[in-house]
């Protein structure tokens, strides 16, 4: 089965000259001249939206069917969000105009809409994502035009601090900097409703290879993505007199789909999935987040936590350590906002196998110069003065070999599971310390929490049995 779009534009190829010109030709003799190219079956590319099979809410688990047609190439989950009710009307003569009332949501919301997000194959996890995996790796790892659209994409827009005088606007504003404007009903197009875009990263994305594909179309059963909606009071913040929150609208996987012509698409399936033939296996990772120490007192002195790492088991490649503020949304007005640490130490039978006890000293910058990430620099103001998240506070130790940032490759890791008493030690400066060098410098200012998200080598198996039906599931230790 194919969607319409990839019949069309796979029929179109079939009888143009010019394309089958290029494809006939023998570039395989020449390959000084040849080598750089790319040049594959005629394939089309497609996209379809599918909605969740039960109707969208919050503190649920929603179920979302994929295509069963289709190399599925790349995912993103698209969340919709109803208006809220309440006036804005000013309340006091301005300068400024004062916001009777106003809603806010969490920054980053269109990831920490969610508890968890999970790609199920027969009632089997193949791949899991945690939104703090998430935003720690596009939030380090994208560069600043990628930021820039993800802003908008994830909703990473600060909410107001402080009293109701900070809400200096009762005008809707759907495309306003500051967020709570956005959530004001006015005229069209200021209807309050909000769209957010969530990239879902998983082991066949193509962001780590052209090639990554997840092979939908030869399954003999659906894939599943499964996602664990989080509490309305998490999400959305009334100041003021709100007669009602935002409801959940919609909840939607967007699929972007190779789709091959049926002679290729034969020829493909008799290589790869020979009835009865030995599972084929495709190197891939999963994730594991855990919040290894919760409400941990902290103050105006330098806060020292010991812990045990032997919730992660398998092939670790890398691991994120970073601390926030604990979770509070209606205390705090965020929910991710990472604070600087001073040292971070992993041991294991009594020694140390890594070892930052300089970060705010330059050492964050080396580690981040070393192993890639953003940095936020002196310098930088503007851009970023609307959302408070400096990446060089996810602090990430990585096992690979120098240089491969891959995460489907395995060139490095650790085996966690046979480790003898791991052990993380992370120093958190004193709420009044500078934070290092760079902006944001943002040191805690109350108990935290300390995050440590690990990814883990993993294998995607791929078994055909000798009827020809083909089943997949994830192999990791």
């Amino acid at each position: 089965m194919s969607s319409n779009s990839g019949t069309i534009i796979n029929r179109s190829n079939e009888t143009a000259p010019f394309l089958n010109a290029i494809k006939s030709r023998n570039s395989k003799s020449l390959p000084e001249l040849y080598s750089a190219e790319v040049n594959t079956e005629p394939q089309a590319q497609s996209r379809v939206e599918v909605e969740s099979s039960s109707s969208a809410g919050y503190n649920r688990t929603l179920r979302i069917s994929l295509p069963r047609y289709g190399l599925l190439n790349k995912l993103y989950l698209h969340t919709q969000f109803g208006a809220a009710s309440f006036s804005a009307a000013a309340y006091a003569a301005g300068p400024p105009v004062v916001a009777a009332a106003a809603v806010e949501h969490v920054p980053f919301v269109g990831a920490l809409a969610y508890k968890e997000i999970r790609l199920m194959y027969n009632g089997s996890v193949l791949a899991k994502l945690n939104p703090h995996t998430i935003i720690a790796d596009l939030w380090k790892h994208s560069s600043r035009l990628e930021k820039a659209k993800l802003q908008e994409m994830l909703g990473a827009l600060d909410c107001q601090t402080g009293t109701t005088t900070n809400y200096d606007s009762a005008t809707a504003s759907k495309y306003g900097v500051k967020q709570f404007q956005r959530n004001i009903v006015g005229s069209d197009p200021h209807d309050g409703i909000n769209d957010f875009y969530l990239p879902l990263d998983f082991f066949f994305s193509s962001k780590f290879s052209p090639n990554r594909n997840l092979d939908l179309s030869v399954l003999a059963n659906e894939v599943l993505l499964e996602v664990d909606v989080d509490s309305q009071s998490n999400i959305w913040k009334a100041q003021g007199t709100v007669t009602s929150l935002p409801s959940l609208n919609n909840v939607k996987a967007i699929c972007y789909l190779t789709e091959m012509d049926i002679e290729t698409e034969k020829q493909f399936r008799s290589l790869q999935y020979q009835a009865g033939g030995s599972p084929l296996t495709q190197l891939a990772f999963d994730t594991s987040h855990v919040i290894v120490a919760t409400n941990q007192s902290h103050s105006s002195a330098d806060t020292v936590i010991d812990v045990k790492l032997n919730q992660f088991v398998g092939q670790v490649f890398k691991l994120y350590v970073y601390a926030t503020l604990t979770d509070d949304f209606a205390t705090n007005k965020h929910r991710l906002r990472p604070v600087s640490l001073k040292e971070i130490q992993i041991k294991a039978t009594g020694s140390n196998i890594v070892n930052m006890d300089n970060l705010r000293d330059k050492e964050d910058i080396l580690e981040s110069y070393h192993s890639g990430g953003d940095y936020y620099t002196v310098s930088d103001t503007a851009e970023l003065s609307n959302i408070t998240c400096n990446p060089k506070h996810f602090y990430e130790i990585t096992f690979k070999h120098p240089m491969d940032f891959s995460k489907v490759s395995e060139s490095g890791s650790v085996a966690f599971g046979q480790l003898s008493v791991p052990t993380l030690r992370v120093v958190v400066e004193d709420s009044g310390g500078v934070g290092g060098f760079g902006a944001q410098a943002n040191p805690a200012g109350g108990a935290i929490d300390l995050h440590v998200i690990a990814y883990q080598t993993a294998l995607i198996s791929y078994s055909t049995n000798t009827s020809g039906s083909t089943s997949i599931r994830q192999i990791m230790n």
